[in-house]
């Protein structure tokens, strides 16, 4: 078990979510409280603030995928995917208001954590994929939102949108160093616990052993 910040855990690789995962289902309560755990990360000057764990599935022969131009690790997430997710639409919505407060050097950040050209650090299913794109690049989408995944996907980025200009409208000026703090407390404060699996048998028994303590 390794303690890792978002910019580490990113590094080199690319996250892709197995067919077997269960959909995209936060609502407002989990996007609510890692609102707040962002936040307190803030407002207390934490460290770092524990987040949740993360299961990968990284086999020693790694498949790699294309991103960009570099070949990349491509790893499995087997739990985690709910905040990982919820993160990177944050995320996206933080650096896309940087940029557009005319910090221009946060640009260069975008292809570590979010994407490079048409390839996404997160690879999620055929069904949200398209969509999740369109909203960490560009912020909107022209997609109809047909599924309930789709919907729940939707939701989210615009619960945190929402949220975060109402946290910026307190600020007054005040607003481009909050946004600062948030993008260094996301890629850096919240902290996750990664179990990485190696051997393809533990695969299931571990994702089942999840599921059962869930339930």
């Amino acid at each position: 078990m390794e303690h890792r910040t978002l910019t580490s855990l990113l590094d080199c690789k690319i996250f892709q979510i197995p067919d077997f995962q269960k959909e995209f289902c936060w609502g407002e309560n989990q996007l609510k409280a890692l609102l707040k755990d962002v936040d307190e990360a803030i407002q207390y000057s934490i460290v770092h603030h524990y987040c949740g764990t993360i299961v990968l599935y990284q086999p020693k022969d790694c498949p790699t995928m294309n991103y960009g131009l570099k070949k990349m690790e491509m790893v499995k997430i087997i739990d985690g995917q709910q905040r990982l997710i919820a993160i990177s639409l944050f995320l996206s919505i933080v650096l896309n208001k940087l940029i557009i407060q005319g910090q221009s050097g946060f640009i260069s950040e975008i292809p570590h954590y979010l994407f490079r050209g048409t390839d996404s650090k997160l690879v999620l299913n055929e069904e949200i994929y398209q969509l999740y794109f369109d909203l960490i690049s560009k912020g909107t989408t022209t997609m109809e939102s047909l599924t309930k995944q789709q919907q729940r996907l939707l939701f989210a980025h615009r619960y945190i949108q929402k949220q975060l200009n109402l946290q910026l409208d307190q600020k007054g000026k005040h607003k481009l160093e909050y946004l600062m703090e948030l993008f260094d407390a996301l890629i850096s404060k919240i902290v996750f616990s990664v179990y990485t699996i190696r051997i393809d048998a533990e695969v299931y028994r571990t994702y089942e052993n999840i599921n059962r303590k869930v339930g």
